[in-house]
């Protein structure tokens, strides 16, 4: 289950002919092709096959709209999570197709700002694409923009406000986003889509977060109860008692079937988690039927200091279409479910990513992805 995380995309739905009737979010659709955006439908007159499920395609690209709010590099790790990137537009055609899927859009997002692909933070007034690190040639910026307000505005908006104009603004701010991928699934081959000065390196990785993102939870200790930290760079994990690892597992991972995982020790957010399973190798971890749920299970009871009653982030998301839950990893439905009672219920309509919690019998809950939680690491 490898993936790497590079970044960015946005969201979309697309609907054949073929199919007959379907209900989609309370949105009845019939047999004419149409594009479902964000509960909203409008008539799109030629959308190029095949594109992923629940993105909309243009040309030779795919896109989707996201309905959940994120800082820039944030959004980077979501869209990159669905096999695409954040969106890079390089005609008065593309500007003009997505402005039209954001037309689409209710009317309070519509309004609303929308992170692409496009940053300086290399070199302050050099506009890049962070997927092809090429300069851009078209633009389509706001009167007076960029203008690097208070010296901070290095990321590339769409601005509902602006008439869906470009705006230069703060990374950390929290937006929604576009993400794109092309209509055969994937993207330019790229290593990592952060500017080497801001990542930090891991050995034969990259990864996007600073260690001043996550939480460390404090000293561990092992199955002997002799203090131990095991370091892996920033992130420290927990040594837990291994049951009948099979090799060969990476180091600091524990084995079960055909695969391994590892608690992590810190908290982050769900991207940010994503992210940093990533830089090992990894992806947050998939429970695929009774007998992985139960290994999980029994590697969190075992974690020291009582730490596995938390909640542990797992690469399961219903960010494209609410209700709808898929793994990140395959973007594949979940089809086994260990939910708790009452589970998932989209507390204040932004609960859209998944966490196994010791406190709930290690069960099942959706949390907002902006928490900071522990996580599971998963690779084969």
């Amino acid at each position: 289950m490898k993936l790497d995380w590079c970044l960015f995309t946005g969201c979309m739905i697309i609907i054949s002919d073929a199919s007959p009737i379907n209900s989609i979010d309370g949105v009845i659709v019939n047999a004419t092709v149409q594009i479902v955006i964000a509960d909203t439908t409008i008539p799109t007159t030629s959308v190029p096959p095949p594109c992923p499920r629940d993105f909309l395609g243009h040309s030779t690209s795919c896109y989707h709209a996201a309905h959940v709010m994120a800082t820039w590099p944030e959004a980077a790790a979501y869209c990159e999570s669905f096999g695409a990137e954040l969106a890079t537009i390089e005609d008065a055609q593309e500007q003009a197709y997505i402005e039209q899927m954001l037309n689409g859009l209710p009317h309070d997002k519509n309004q609303a700002a929308f992170w692409l692909g496009g940053h300086d933070i290399l070199t302050e007034g050099e506009w890049q694409w962070v997927i092809s690190m090429e300069r851009m040639t078209y633009t389509n910026w706001s009167n007076g923009q960029p203008d690097n307000a208070h010296t901070s505005e290095h990321c590339l908006e769409l601005s509902g406000q602006r008439a869906f104009k470009w705006n230069d603004g703060a990374c950390e701010d929290h937006h929604y986003f576009i993400c794109e991928t092309g209509t055969s699934h994937t993207m330019p081959n790229k290593q990592t889509p952060f500017p080497p000065s801001t990542v930090q390196s891991l050995p034969n990785k990259e990864t996007p977060f600073p260690p001043s993102t996550v939480q460390p939870l404090g000293v561990v200790t092992n199955s002997t109860d002799s203090p131990t930290t095991t370091s892996y760079k920033n992130v420290m994990f927990y040594d837990v008692p291994s049951l009948d690892v099979p090799p060969p597992c990476p180091k600091d991972f524990l084995g079960h079937s055909n695969s391994c995982y590892h608690a992590a020790r810190v908290k982050a957010t769900w991207p940010e988690a994503a992210a940093y399973c990533d830089s090992f190798d990894a992806t947050l971890a998939v429970i695929e039927d009774i007998q992985e749920q139960l290994y999980l299970a029994h590697m969190l009871k075992n974690l020291p200091n009582n730490a596995g009653t938390n909640a542990f982030w797992l690469g399961g998301h219903d960010i494209l279409v609410e209700g709808e839950w898929q793994w990140a990893i395959t973007l594949e439905k979940v089809q086994y479910m260990n939910w708790d009672s009452g589970q998932p219920d989209n507390h204040d309509n932004n609960e859209h990513c998944m966490a196994m919690t010791g406190s709930r019998g290690y069960k099942w809950e959706d949390k907002k992805c902006e928490d900071h939680n522990y996580f599971i690491c998963e690779t084969e």
